[in-house]
């Protein structure tokens, strides 16, 4: 499946924005450079253009996700469906990525695995995000162009049955899968997270190929 079928990408316009806007949640019309001057990021307005595909490929990918850690917990429990997870999970993520064309990604500000560390325009939307977070405010996608490549992004929030590997150590987190993590992650920095926390994101970067 070709992310071009569904998305025209020339009739995008593309605005740029200074990093410390979205990092105050604050964006602005005007073309201004970032704030070390090197590099640009684009704020791309018609969002409505390619929301609709990656949020078929995010949905896919979660239900992707979701159903393979279901099936692991019901069937092994939580502390196998941790170790499922760290095998399999980005295997999952990239046959899908393969198959609609688009990379895949998900990161946070509060990593478990360091492999997943956003780059600085990532790091920028989380700002953001968890600005947006902060204030009460519900995210939505954004889409951006980060040297020369089309970025979609859109919020984690996290869902009850995810505490079970997210969550607060000796009330939804079991000590069993505390200990898990802890062989496998030992700087894991995603715990103590309640139902409904901004976790972090996905992010879709749409390859060359597919303009």
């Amino acid at each position: 499946m070709n992310i071009k079928s569904y998305y025209p990408f020339n009739r995008v316009i593309v605005l740029s924005i200074m990093s410390c806007l979205l990092v105050l949640g604050c964006v602005s019309d005007a073309p201004v450079l970032s704030e070390e001057g090197t590099e640009e990021m684009h704020k791309v307005p018609d969002i409505d253009l390619v929301q609709p595909v990656a949020m078929e490929v995010i949905g896919q990918a979660g239900a992707t996700l979701l159903t393979a850690l279901s099936a692991t917990i019901d069937t092994a429990g939580i502390k196998d469906a941790i170790g499922y997870c760290n095998l399999n999970a980005n295997r999952l993520v990239k046959d899908l990525a393969s198959e609609y064309g688009v990379d895949i990604k998900r990161t946070s500000l509060k990593l478990r695995n360091p492999n997943n560390e956003p780059t600085k325009d990532e790091e920028l939307i989380l700002a953001y995000y968890a600005s947006q977070h902060n204030q009460g405010e519900v995210c939505e996608g954004e889409l951006s162009k980060v040297d020369g490549v089309y970025k979609y992004y859109h919020p984690i929030y996290l869902m009850d049955k995810c505490t079970a590997c997210h969550g607060i150590k000796g009330e939804t987190l079991n000590k069993k899968a505390a200990k898990k993590l802890e062989e496998l992650y030992p700087n894991d920095q995603a715990l103590g997270y309640e139902a409904g926390d901004l976790r972090g994101m996905w992010v879709l970067t749409f390859k060359k190929s597919s303009f």
